[in-house]
């Protein structure tokens, strides 16, 4: 239950006829317990304790720290659906990654194609695109963070990895693979950043073969990629 007491601002008694006053009033300089309220929505339809409020006469008490008239007035002001927001927020996150592998890549770097999305808390913030990118739909921070796992033939050879944005690289981002000269080579690499976006922007994950001579390739199930927005 909720306890919400109405302070007197004034020398002089002021009736308040709802809300349980004893006597229907508040006495000067004094204060009254309204009731237990399951809810703060219980009083906020009483528009004679709003005009007091508005008005400095009284302000509110919770748990025993007497509120600010602006927090008084906020308490007593119902929220409508307009007032809830139809995106997302902080926690939005979603996290997707390659079911396929097998894309093949040397000197040319490629788009690791995430195919699968695996968590997408609120869908109108993040959208995952046809070739492994996301479209960023809201402007504020995220952190994003991936890991990609490459095979290759048997010959030594080095790849690099990184976080892009807009087709621009994430500084502080790159990851290294080394592959010695074996037929079943494999490593797994990653990275994190966290940095500010515009509603639009597009988010991906690009790999290269930085030296050596043989095809790498993505292996299935060992590419993901993780954004969370931070605000």
């Amino acid at each position: 239950m909720i306890t919400v007491i109405a302070e007197n601002q004034t020398a002089s008694p002021i009736p308040l006829a709802n809300l349980g006053a004893p006597n229907g009033e508040i006495p000067a300089s004094g204060s009254v317990t309204l009731s237990d309220f399951n809810a703060f929505s219980e009083i906020q339809d009483d528009e004679q304790l709003a005009s007091l409020v508005d008005s400095d006469d009284v302000l509110l008490n919770i748990g025993g720290g007497t509120l600010s008239k602006a927090d008084s007035a906020a308490l007593l002001t119902p929220v409508t659906p307009d007032d809830i927001p139809t995106g997302g927020g902080p926690d939005d996150r979603i996290e997707v990654y390659d079911s396929a592998g097998g894309q093949n890549f040397t000197t040319s770097a490629i788009v690791v194609d995430f195919d699968v999305e695996r968590v997408n808390t609120v869908p109108a913030s993040f959208t995952l695109n046809a070739g492994g990118s996301v479209t960023v739909n809201f402007s504020g921070v995220v952190i994003a963070s991936f890991i990609t796992s490459f095979g290759g033939g048997n010959n030594r050879a080095t790849t690099r990895t990184a976080l892009f944005l807009n087709g621009a690289e994430v500084p502080g981002t790159r990851s290294w693979g080394y592959h010695r000269n074996n037929a079943s080579n494999e490593d797994t690499g990653g990275g994190f950043a966290e940095f500010a976006v515009a509603s639009g922007d597009v988010i991906d994950v690009r790999a290269v073969r930085e030296s050596g001579g043989v095809t790498m390739f993505t292996l299935a199930n060992g590419s993901r990629l993780r954004i969370e927005r931070l605000s």
